[in-house]
Parts: structure tokens; C-alpha cells; sequence
């Protein structure tokens, strides 16, 4: 399991890209994180470069707790999460599992 987003309370970009060890991976956001507002967008890139990252279409923006998406990327490709629009409250952590 990667961590994403580790307990994010501000607007952020994750600064430690994880690897997709396989070609598909859930996105899990457990329960008790408080979104407040926020947005987290899960992006996706074939080099570790800030400036070539993009979202991984719209299923890939969350709003909420819960297990998935689930996405599908190369293996090798990098992922990371980017938190918007924190609010007081927010809280979140993102984790990255391999299910194949």
C-alpha cells in the first residue's frame, strides 16, 4: 500500500509520488476523513516530473470517504493526490493498493 495523503488539513499537493506496482490500483480513503469542502484529485504520469501530471479522467476527482475508484495505469507509471479547496475541519489521508 502507498500513502498518497497522509492526514492533509491544507491545500496540497502529495509530495511523494507513489509507483503503480500494477495495472490497477483502488484508491481508498478511509472513513473517518473529514473533507470539509475539499477536493482531492488523484493524477497520474509516466515520468516523476511536477509538470507532466494530469487527473486521471473524472473519476478520479472525490469528494468523500470510500473505497475506489479503482484506476488503471502501466505499470511504473506514478501517482499522486491533490488536495483543493480545504476547509477548517479537513482531514484527509489517501492510500494506493495493488488488486491485481
Amino acid at each position: 500500500m502507498a500513502v498518497l495523503l497522509n492526514a492533509v488539513t491544507t491545500n496540497t499537493v502529495g509530495t511523494g509520488a507513489a509507483t503503480a506496482d500494477s495495472t490497477r490500483q483502488l484508491i481508498e480513503i478511509p472513513s473517518d476523513a473529514v473533507f470539509n469542502g475539499a477536493i482531492v484529485t488523484i493524477e497520474g504520469s509516466s515520468v516523476d516530473n511536477a509538470a507532466k501530471y494530469s487527473g486521471i479522467d473524472r473519476i478520479a476527482t472525490l469528494t468523500s470517504a470510500g473505497n475506489g475508484p479503482i484506476i488503471e495505469l502501466p505499470i511504473g507509471h506514478f501517482v499522486r493526490a491533490v488536495l483543493t479547496n480545504a476547509g477548517s475541519a479537513t482531514n484527509v489521508t489517501v492510500n494506493m493498493l495493488a488488486i491485481d
